[in-house]
């Protein structure tokens, strides 16, 4: 029964450890250049203890269905950010928020924790929770990009999202989904579709970055495409952030002028 899950010993404790942080960990995934394959710098991410809950996709199921996903998501942020603390602060990162968090928190608050640091940050959401009136969100997006975060849209392409809501936000980045681009070099529908978001992000005034890249075969295809950025088990799993010593991370290249 419901309550019998709610009195689940092991999620109580799961939920207590996320909401302190003590379940979580940060790893780091390399942004690429296309051209000369050069790490430009790193999308953060966190990660649940090993075990049944270490994806964030299962840990953040428990969190939403308990009611304290907007907690465990601004949990993630934290840790994230205490570990960007170890980097050169010229280091361009990415880190991930879902929208409804957004507009769950204060403004100042946000931008409090994104500007803390004094690094370039890139804030993603993604696409495929883009569900319902997008505008909800411009006012928090904002008071950041004021403070100077960038944003990218995550998972274009994939999920329920529109490219109306897309376009509605003017993100600084798009970031093409990996299901895309996986086989794309094969797939005529799949080199297709990629060709029109390249058009579309050109036409936005967007970086793009191309995610899942696993080959040098969807690499050619990206630099015929003239995509300048990507990520993918090409050049790196997923690696401990802090694995990385201090000023070892690449500086950003510059992004678009704000519009």
């Amino acid at each position: 029964s419901l309550s019998e899950a709610e009195d689940d010993p092991e999620l109580v404790a799961l939920c207590d450890r996320l909401l302190s942080g003590a379940g979580l960990r940060c790893v780091a995934l390399p942004i690429v250049a296309v051209e000369d394959e050069a790490v430009v710098g790193y999308e953060l991410l966190t990660r649940g203890q090993d075990g049944l809950f270490e994806a964030p996709e299962e840990f953040l199921r428990v969190a939403r269905e308990r009611g304290i996903l907007t907690s465990v998501d601004l949990r993630c942020l934290r840790c994230c950010l205490h570990e960007a603390e170890s980097l050169d602060p010229q280091t361009r990162i990415h880190l991930n928020l879902f929208p409804s968090t957004l507009v769950d928190t204060p403004a100042d608050e946000l931008v409090a924790l994104l500007t803390g640091l004094g690094m370039s940050i890139c804030l993603e959401l993604s696409e495929e929770q883009l569900v319902g009136d997008a505008s909800a969100l411009l006012a928090r997006l904002a008071a950041l990009r004021n403070a100077g975060v960038k944003l990218a849209v995550d998972d274009v392409g994939k999920g329920r999202g529109t490219l109306e809501s897309v376009m509605l936000l003017e993100p600084d980045v798009l970031k093409l989904d990996r299901e895309l681009i996986t086989g794309a070099h094969r797939d005529v529908r799949k080199e297709r579709l990629l060709r029109r978001l390249v058009v579309l992000a050109a036409n936005l005034s967007c970086e793009v970055i191309a995610e899942g890249v696993e080959c040098q075969e969807e690499l050619a295809l990206l630099r015929e495409l003239e995509v300048p950025f990507a990520q993918g088990f090409l050049w790196a799993d997923e690696v401990p952030e802090t694995m990385a010593p201090a000023g070892s991370l690449a500086a950003p290249p510059s992004l678009p002028p704000d519009s």
